[in-house]
């Protein structure tokens, strides 16, 4: 996401060097990648095409899941207060906001959550607005629930070599009565824009004027370069426009996790996290893995240091 110069790297503290052999571990993009190759590959090519990281895991994870295994029975498992409150800390700390322990929701990703999200907040035949080029899984996430995509795309600005919102095209869309909500992707996957709280703000004031709800996915909101912050969306509304706002975050992307399908989404009225439970209820989705709660907990707890030394990376 938005990058500025950095001073140069001289040492760290963790292994980022080790070059980690994938084959046969069941790794998505590694079979994607022989799956799709036309001519044998050569030895010694790794493939970039997903978002995960070629990185060894933070060692204080990996701790973590040792002792997991070592002393705890593996049951049936829900969060515990300690989970609770590491997302917590971590979002006051990363993010300068501090949601509410009764407003987060765990769930098995971003993208399931969304989809629960657009099953809550609108009905078939009812319009989601977008902001092409995005990520693919948003159009899948509208089209396969039976909306409609509803495109506000984003204007590629050559001159300041960037994409910008095109305003007065979404406060159009989003004065349609059918368009019920607005998928936001914050930072913005792929074209790396973060977005600044002057256009987070308009975002908001022209979807509360329309009464649309925003679903904000905010998974790739730790990786952020210097000269640059993420504000969360929800700390930008008050009490009552919160109504029309929840927030996806997950640290999959951040800690390379993607495996242990652990999310954490923030719904603060209370009506709509019941509306958006009940989609999970559906479903059959419950707990989640206790894997997932263990290494999340442990990232957000001992990992920061890492998590500074890869930004240095990038």
């Amino acid at each position: 996401m938005d990058k500025t110069d950095t001073t140069s790297i001289t040492s760290f503290s963790y292994d980022f060097t080790t070059k980690i052999n994938r084959e046969g571990q069941g790794s998505a993009k590694w079979n994607l990648m022989h799956e799709q190759a036309e001519d044998p590959l050569s030895e010694g090519i790794v493939p970039f095409s997903v978002a995960d990281m070629e990185l060894p895991h933070p060692p204080e994870v990996i701790t973590a899941l040792h002792t997991l295994l070592d002393t705890t029975i593996l049951g049936y498992t829900v969060p515990t207060d300690s989970y609770f409150q590491s997302v917590i800390e971590w979002q006051t700390r990363r993010h300068n906001w501090t949601p509410q322990k009764e407003w987060i929701v765990t769930s098995p990703g971003v993208v399931p959550a969304f989809h629960a999200a657009i099953r809550a907040f609108s009905k078939p035949g009812d319009g989601v607005i977008i902001q092409q080029p995005v990520y693919y899984p948003f159009m899948k996430a509208i089209t396969i629930n039976d909306r409609i995509i509803v495109n506000n795309a984003l204007i590629n600005n050559k001159k300041e070599r960037c994409y910008q919102i095109d305003f007065a095209d979404l406060e159009q869309k989003a004065s349609n009565p059918h368009n019920k909500i607005l998928l936001l992707c914050s930072p913005h996957n792929p074209v790396g824009r973060v977005w600044t709280r002057n256009e987070l703000q308009r975002i908001v004031d022209i979807c509360l004027r329309h009464d649309v709800f925003i679903i904000s996915d905010e998974i790739h909101n730790d990786l952020i370069m210097p000269g640059y912050e993420h504000t969360t969306l929800l700390s930008l509304v008050d009490e009552v426009q919160a109504k029309h706002t929840m927030v996806c975050t997950a640290p999959s992307k951040t800690f390379n996790l993607a495996g242990f399908q652990t999310s954490n989404i923030f719904i603060p009225d209370a009506d709509c996290r019941k509306k958006f439970q009940l989609e999970f209820e559906k479903l059959g989705l419950g707990m989640l893995n206790a894997f997932g709660y263990t290494a999340c907990e442990a990232a957000y707890n001992n990992c920061e240091v890492w998590l500074e030394e890869v930004l240095r990376l990038i």
